[in-house]
C-alpha cells in the first residue's frame, strides 16, 4: 500500500488534481500505529465579481492558484478514520476515497 500511496499518481476531476503526499507510519502516543498524511486538491480559484470598499459589485476576470488540503490518520489496527479539513474548499471524505481508489487501480 505505501508505494502507491507514495507515487505521486494524481487524480484529475474537470481542471482539479487530487495528489497523496507525506504519507507515513507512525507510533501514536497510545502506542498504536497509524498512517498519515496529507489530501492536497491543486485547484484555479476565478474570481469574477466582487464588492468594493463602497458595496458596489464590481466585475473583474482574476485566476488565483490554490491548494487546499485535509490531514487524514488512519489507525491501522482498526482502521478508524480522522479526517480534517484545512479551509474552505479542502478535499472531503468522498475525494480521499475516490482518489485512493483510483490510486490503487491505476495502470
Amino acid at each position: 500500500m505505501m508505494p502507491a500511496l507514495q507515487s505521486g499518481i494524481q487524480r484529475t476531476v474537470n481542471d482539479d488534481k487530487y495528489i497523496i503526499m507525506n504519507t507515513d507510519v507512525v507510533e501514536s502516543e497510545e502506542g498504536e500505529y497509524v498512517l498519515t498524511g496529507y489530501i492536497v486538491k491543486k485547484m484555479v480559484l476565478e474570481r469574477l465579481s466582487d464588492l468594493d470598499s463602497n458595496g458596489n459589485l464590481v466585475e473583474m476576470d482574476d485566476r488565483y492558484s490554490a491548494a487546499p488540503f485535509s490531514l487524514f490518520v488512519i489507525y491501522l489496527k482498526n482502521h478508524r478514520m480522522i479526517h480534517v479539513e484545512n479551509q474552505k474548499g479542502s478535499p472531503k471524505l468522498s475525494s480521499f476515497r475516490s482518489t485512493i481508489k483510483f490510486i490503487i487501480h491505476y495502470d
